[in-house]
């Protein structure tokens, strides 16, 4: 709600309280809308005494702000408030009910002056006629002005957490976080590395079943007799062609998938076979197998020693 304080010229209202809760509090380190904030508000809004309960004391503050609606007395709405700032003593008490302090227009002091005086003299005058009439008098319902329930008013909290404390435990929430996220990615990795392992098998696999599809061609690509003897060549070969070195390991992890990694040992094997039974040129070869001829030069070269230590008597 729109609470504003109905004096004139007097800005103070709920807005400027929401606006100050929502600041950075410097002695406490926290907000001032916090618990742990024990900083009092610039200043309290008040609303006016009821027409059922206290109807007099509503007409005095009304005289007393002095606003004027045409012709007529203004009277407040709901939203209607007074600040701290007009009461002597910060708010309504026992001895200063009404709003006296900075009202905003010529002539109220004199105006405070003249109600305060009529009070005091209509008080004495009816003493008598009450202590006649009423055995008990009553309080004045203007001393029992509480605040309203949608008052914006801070609450007081006993227990005061340093700042340094919050900070930390902030800290400690956030790298429970990280680590829950560098266990995630650590397994995405190993997820990552196996899956890579089994789409080269499969690369492997795919490549030397394609091409040798039964014996005949077996025969006519590699000179062996049969798919059989095919595998049991790569089964004497396959150790010797896996043992390559490649330079300094510095990391565990590869920066890059090499080259060689496209094609298994037994696309190798099938490969240079190719060129030793068929004579093909390394560019045909290079581009069946999806390789560099750069590679392909290479692997020629490897496996000259391969076949020379696999088929030594």
């Amino acid at each position: 709600m729109a609470y504003t304080c109905a004096v004139k010229n007097c800005s103070n209202g709920a807005y400027w309280l929401n606006k100050w809760k929502k600041q950075l509090c410097e002695s406490c380190g926290c907000l001032h809308k916090d618990s742990m904030c024990k900083c009092d508000p610039p200043f309290r809004l008040f609303a006016f005494p009821t027409k059922k309960r206290a109807p007099v004391e509503r007409e005095k503050w009304k005289q007393l702000i002095g606003r004027r609606n045409g012709n007529k007395l203004w009277s407040p709405s709901k939203d209607s408030r007074l600040c701290c700032s007009h009461f002597v003593d910060g708010k309504p008490t026992k001895d200063n009910p009404n709003p006296t302090v900075n009202l905003g227009y010529d002539g109220a002091e004199k105006r405070v002056k003249r109600m305060t005086l009529f009070d005091a003299t209509s008080h004495k005058v009816n003493a008598p006629k009450k202590r006649r009439l009423v055995t008990k008098p009553e309080p004045l319902t203007a001393v029992a002005i509480h605040d309203d329930p949608d008052m914006e008013v801070i609450p007081k909290s006993e227990l005061k957490v340093p700042f340094v404390l919050t900070l930390l435990v902030f800290m400690v929430g956030l790298l429970l976080k990280l680590h829950e996220k560098f266990v995630e990615i650590q397994k995405l990795k190993e997820e990552i590395s196996d899956l890579r392992g089994i789409v080269n098998n499969l690369k492997n696999s795919v490549c030397s079943d394609e091409i040798l599809k039964n014996d005949k061609d077996v025969t006519f690509l590699t000179g062996l007799n049969s798919k059989s003897a095919f595998y049991k060549l790569h089964s004497l070969v396959a150790p010797i062609v896996n043992r390559k070195w490649r330079g300094i390991l510095v990391s565990k992890e590869r920066s890059s998938i090499r080259e060689d990694d496209k094609i298994g040992s037994k696309c190798q094997l099938l490969l240079t076979l190719m060129k030793l039974r068929l004579g093909l040129l390394n560019k045909d070869l290079a581009k069946r197998f999806c390789i560099s001829e750069t590679f392909m030069l290479q692997n020629l070269l490897h496996m000259a020693p391969s076949f020379k230590n696999s088929f030594r008597v």
